[in-house]
């Protein structure tokens, strides 16, 4: 069983709200519907994607319909992202971009 807490919702900088956010492990999901397939859409979502990297944080993204239809196979890769290393370690403290997100 996994300990870690998520928050929903979470504001990022002054721009971004993140789906899903583990903190302790640096992890945000996403959770993507069909409007999110068009073109102005996906770049606005690379540019928030690039900005969590940036700041350190692994970003898992899911359909919607991955959900629906393997909601056992999208926690499995959750499960898999908390326990495994993170390739991006946190920064010591003062270090770090990412002053105002939580």
């Amino acid at each position: 069983m996994c300990d870690e807490q998520f928050r929903r919702q979470v504001p990022f900088g002054e721009k971004y709200i993140v789906d899903f956010c583990c903190k302790n492990k640096r992890l945000a999901i996403e959770l993507d519907g069909s409007q999110h397939s068009g073109k102005s859409i996906s770049e606005q979502d690379k540019l928030k994607e690039d900005y969590l990297v940036a700041n350190k944080y692994k970003v898992l993204r899911f359909w919607n319909n991955e959900l629906d239809n393997n909601l056992e196979g999208a926690l499995e890769t959750i499960r898999l992202a908390i326990i495994s290393p993170h390739p991006n370690p946190p920064p010591q403290a003062g270090e770090g971009r990412l002053q105002d997100a939580l």
